[in-house]
């Protein structure tokens, strides 16, 4: 009799133990359910979205194969997006490092219809806006430079002044800071009645005046800038610079001008296709200067400036609506989670199930 009642004794044991083994081995199912399922979709860094669409015009009349051609020119628009110079146009415009704007950018839209939307994400929808407009602004500044279009800027290569600043100062240098006025004066020019007069006041050299030319510049020629320049009262540390973008610039040797109109000049050769360019006459010292300028030009060595050809009609591709925010990624996360804590649950429930059936066969069996 004593066997059978410690048999008893411990089948009443386990009995008791077991619902609190149970509840135990649910909980934890479920919770490395919900973990495995928020590993898998896991929560955006960036969920902030932006777009900006440009056109893409058809020829009129059609071309038989018009169609498949408007598709065409759509991958070669994708393809932009992804060029060195578009993506660090677009980093350069959100403030973010190459690394991390790259991935982040992505094209929409349809072949068919002619449109191709740039799509950006960011941690907030500022940034989202600023990398996909100057996403936007890059890739049309490179399709058309590498169509043999021009870009934006002024379609002059001299410039005398004669009648106007001609375009310089206009926007923004992408080189210098603003000075504190740039504009057109009459005096005694370089030649005839017209110059132009800047004045900066900066404790530190860097300031200037600037012109973007609107020009198809080709990679790997050299492109000669020159200017002539003076300082009306004192003297003036300047230097011409030439470039693109600020890793795409030539800077010219800095002289100590007076009075006397004095040549100074730059050699540029461009690493990548452009479609503008920006010329700057720099201050390269501190304090208060005023300087004039006058015949500035822009050659090839053999003279005729060195364009790419034209390939394609000026307007083909054309911002059709400006980058504005478009959104939120919404998180999945949650719903992963709660997925997965319901498989975790319903996997330990069957296997309570199964265990709990193989033990009462086993007590039935003895």
């Amino acid at each position: 009799m004593i066997p059978a009642t410690r048999r008893l004794r411990e089948r009443a044991a386990r009995a008791t133990g077991a619902p609190a083994v149970a509840g135990a081995a649910l909980v934890v199912a479920a919770a490395v359910g919900a973990s495995v399922g928020a590993l898998v979709r896991p929560a955006p860094v960036d969920s902030y979205l932006a777009e900006a669409v440009i056109s893409i015009r058809p020829d009129v009349p059609p071309a038989a194969d018009e169609l498949a051609r408007q598709r065409a020119r759509w991958i070669r628009a994708a393809e932009a997006l992804r060029a060195p110079q578009v993506l660090l146009g677009a980093a350069a415009g959100s403030g973010l490092p190459l690394r991390r704007a790259k991935p982040r950018l992505n094209a929409g839209g349809s072949p068919d219809a002619g449109l191709f939307i740039v799509r950006a994400r960011a941690v907030n929808s500022t940034v989202a806006t600023a990398m996909a407009g100057s996403a936007a602004a890059s890739t049309l500044e490179f399709l058309r430079a590498s169509s043999g279009n021009p870009g934006f800027g002024s379609p002059r290569t001299r410039f005398d002044f004669e009648n106007g600043a001609q375009g310089w100062g206009v926007g923004r240098s992408i080189f210098l800071l603003p000075p504190t006025s740039t504009g057109p004066a009459r005096g005694r020019g370089r030649r005839g009645r017209g110059l132009l007069r800047t004045t900066c006041h900066y404790t530190q050299p860097g300031c200037g005046t600037w012109v973007t030319i609107a020009k198809a510049l080709s990679p790997g020629h050299p492109y000669l800038a020159q200017a002539w320049v003076r300082a009306p009262r004192g003297r003036a540390a300047l230097r011409l610079a030439f470039g693109a973008a600020p890793e795409d610039v030539a800077d010219g040797r800095t002289v100590l001008v007076s009075r006397r109109w004095t040549r100074i000049t730059v050699r540029w050769v461009p690493q990548l296709q452009v479609g503008s360019a920006e010329i700057d006459v720099q201050v390269n010292a501190a304090g208060a200067v005023t300087f004039d300028a006058d015949q500035v030009s822009v050659t090839s060595p053999g003279g005729k400036l060195v364009q790419i050809p034209r390939l394609d009609i000026p307007d083909r591709y054309r911002l059709a609506a400006r980058a504005q925010a478009a959104g939120q990624l919404h998180s999945k996360t949650v719903t992963a989670a709660l997925v997965g804590g319901a498989i975790g649950l319903l996997a330990a429930a069957a296997g309570l199930a199964a265990g709990a059936l193989a033990r009462r066969r086993h007590h039935a069996e003895q």
